[in-house]
């Protein structure tokens, strides 16, 4: 599925996915490729996605909104930011 995550300033990430871990007021929530479509409020946090070519990453994100449409998410945030591939590394030990 395509995930993009777009802010008032620009488009900061589009690319395929595997899965997408986030969260709404009520807590988390896991999206995979066939999840029925929905509409959700983020609250501000970690989003999760596994990247197609595997490895999981991480993006902080204020509040918004996350829209899944058939193939593709949308999220809209008013900040976001990518954290460095190896970000995860120090969770895992």
């Amino acid at each position: 599925m395509r995930l993009e995550i777009i802010t008032p300033e620009r488009v900061r990430l589009d690319r395929q996915v595997a899965r997408i871990v986030a969260e709404a007021p009520d807590g988390h929530f896991g999206i995979l490729p066939r999840h029925v479509d929905f509409i959700s409020e983020l609250v501000p946090g970690i989003l999760v996605y596994e990247a197609d070519t595997g490895g999981d990453r991480f993006v902080a994100v204020n509040s918004g909104t996350l829209a899944k449409c058939g193939a593709h998410v949308r999220v809209a945030v008013r900040a976001a930011i990518e954290g460095d591939a190896d970000m995860g590394a120090a969770f895992r030990q």
